[in-house]
């Protein structure tokens, strides 16, 4: 027998939901999550970049697309981040610009090296007499024996010129204005340098007293040494671009090159000449004799040296020698 009173309907509200399930609401959640997504690609990337800006931590960016302000202030704010943008793209360029027409820089490291550590500089000292005529006559019987008198002179011409550089003879100096207009075809299966070496002056002529180095006293032509440079034949001390340097270089002779850990008036290298005029040229030990200056005879004169040591840091290789503004070890074939 049924009864009314033992049915009891539960009532549901469908506007607000009661009686569903759990996972009925969450299956209404979704799909209303789902429906806030824009369908158009455009509007999604447009969505995207207004909610970036607002969140930016760029200042000014979020003024832009801020929808409290009007479209003028908005504009004008665009129009400031457009400007910032271009300026800061512009003194970037300036600054790479900069970088790569200088890009290494010079810095100092220690102002205490020691002074010992860093080679003393070779001297190469040449003399303006580079020629002992006195030796003229043996050196034309050595190398053009039984010779004509007007090769004999043309010898004597070609000696001359050993005796000046080749600046002297192109320039129009008096002295040598017959012998840069003669040739000299007689002479070509003579070997030059042992025609000039024939004829120089020899060490003892230049160098007749004695030298001090490290306030210790030698015999000058025991520590100078010929060497060849632009200027002629000249004699060196504590150069590795001759014979003798070389040599004891490869033997590995100790003290060699020259070192000194004493600083002020004779601690380095003291000559005395008398009657000579010479140039005196200071440089690498590693380098050939380029410049130099020039003394008079019978003269007093010191050289101050401050001593400086460099070196470069292995990223510069990745640099070519023109922007670099020096050639590597690694630069030589």
């Amino acid at each position: 027998m049924w009864y009314e009173k033992d049915f009891h309907h539960h009532r549901r509200n469908f506007l607000s939901g009661e009686g569903r399930s759990d996972s009925t609401n969450r299956l209404v959640v979704a799909r209303e999550d789902e429906s806030d997504v824009p369908k158009n690609p455009a509007r999604a990337i447009r969505s995207f970049l207004k909610k970036y800006l607002l969140q930016s931590s760029l200042h000014g960016a979020r003024y832009v697309v801020e929808d409290e302000l009007k479209l003028f202030e908005r504009l004008i704010w665009a129009c400031i981040m457009i400007l910032s943008i271009c300026v800061v793209t512009y003194i970037n360029i300036l600054l790479a610009n900069r970088f790569n027409s200088s890009p290494l820089q010079t810095v100092i490291e220690n102002v205490r090296y020691p002074v010992e550590n860093i080679l003393f500089p070779a001297v190469t000292i040449c003399p303006e007499a580079r020629v002992d005529w006195s030796r003229l006559e043996e050196a034309k019987e050595k190398f053009i024996p039984n010779a004509t008198e007007d090769v004999q002179v043309l010898f004597g011409n070609f000696v001359r010129i050993q005796d000046r550089t080749i600046e002297n003879i192109y320039y129009d100096d008096p002295k040598y204005s017959v012998a840069k207009n003669e040739t000299f075809q007689a002479f070509n299966s003579l070997n030059i340098r042992e025609v000039f070496e024939s004829v120089k002056n020899p060490c003892e002529n230049i160098l007749k007293d004695e030298c001090w180095w490290g306030h210790k006293r030698f015999r000058c032509c025991d520590i100078f040494v010929p060497q060849k440079s632009e200027l002629g034949f000249c004699y060196a001390f504590n150069s590795l671009v001759n014979d003798l340097g070389l040599t004891k270089w490869d033997e590995n002779e100790p003290e060699w090159p020259a070192r000194t850990a004493k600083y002020g008036p004779g601690s380095g290298l003291r000559i005395r000449h008398v009657g000579l005029e010479m140039t005196i040229i200071i440089h690498h030990p590693y380098s050939w004799p380029i410049n130099g200056f020039f003394f008079d005879s019978d003269t007093s004169s010191q050289i101050a040296l401050k001593p400086r040591v460099s070196y470069v840091t292995p990223s510069t290789s990745r640099y070519d020698p023109v922007s670099r503004g020096c050639i590597l070890p690694v630069s030589f074939p």
